[in-house]
């Protein structure tokens, strides 16, 4: 539906994301519709630009990197990769940021993690969803959104997690000739 297109690139122009080679964002056809997905890059454009976050990484963990991390009261976390993935499979995956006030926070998941996250998208079995066409970056972005409760959030940024991976609706004014 040219409607629900323009819908959502109108929901990116919003939040100021670029759909295209940047990985902000994801427009993929769903049924008669189209899905916004909030690509990881996205998510962490939007926690910069809150000002209070100094630097996000993502990272993939494979069979035979050296990883360890801890919670709680002394909390740290370390990946040191073995070489190129290979065929090796992955293990963890993490998202950390450093906060402008000094504190780091992260989070870990795990392959289940994603699987769960894969399941609850309306369009993943779809051969242009991201999961099809771009598993690490789905992967990393699991690991981003888990932390995304921990990071300073602005109204954009909570409106680009409510929005994400949803189909976006016609917009009323053209679905009826402009008439609303």
């Amino acid at each position: 539906d040219p409607a629900s297109l323009l819908g959502a690139m109108m929901l990116a122009a919003q939040l100021g994301l670029e759909p295209g080679p940047l990985g902000h964002v994801y427009l993929v056809p769903f049924k008669r519709e189209v899905a916004f997905i909030v690509g990881y890059k996205g998510m962490v454009d939007l926690a910069y630009r809150s000002g209070l976050v100094k630097d996000v990484a993502t990272g993939i963990v494979f069979e035979g990197d050296a990883f360890e991390w801890r919670e709680g009261t002394r909390p740290f976390l370390d990946h040191t990769p073995s070489g190129p993935p290979a065929e090796r499979e992955w293990t963890h995956a993490y998202a950390v940021a450093r906060l402008k006030t000094g504190g780091t926070v992260f989070r870990v998941i795990f392959p289940e993690d994603a699987e769960k996250a894969k399941a609850k998208s309306q369009n993943a079995s779809s051969p242009y969803s991201p999961w099809m066409t771009d598993l690490s970056a789905m992967i990393r972005k699991t690991a981003v959104r888990r932390l995304a409760p921990m990071l300073p959030q602005s109204p954009v940024f909570a409106r680009a997690l409510e929005a994400d991976e949803t189909p976006v609706e016609p917009l009323a004014e053209l679905e009826d000739g402009g008439q609303a």
